[in-house]
């Protein structure tokens, strides 16, 4: 999903869904500190929920590789891809019987 790498920016991780239309929702990143991680607020979430077919953040200052604050997330929403978007371009995770896999 190479349109991702238009929401790399500096500074603060950026967030979003991916929705069944195939649109790039961006949404507030609501953690305390932006700049080291992401959190979406629960409404956000609720609001597109019944519409998710996949995550997407930024790494604004690092690579696309997971993290594992990133792998216990992706855990935790098995049924949707998941995107990394860093310096070397936009990485897709998915989850296979318990795994997380590069796509």
């Amino acid at each position: 999903m190479p349109q991702l790498r238009e929401y790399l920016t500096p500074g603060e991780e950026r967030v979003g869904f991916i929705l069944r239309s195939g649109e790039i929702v961006e949404v507030k990143n609501v953690c305390e500190k932006p700049e080291e991680g992401f959190e979406v607020s629960g409404d956000d979430l609720l609001k597109h929920l019944p519409e998710i077919v996949g995550t997407w953040h930024t790494h604004p200052s690092g690579s696309s590789n997971l993290s594992m604050e990133d792998m216990a997330g992706f855990l935790n929403w098995p049924d949707w891809e998941h995107f990394i978007v860093g310096q070397d371009g936009v990485t897709r995770y998915v989850v296979s019987e318990g795994d997380l896999l590069v796509a």
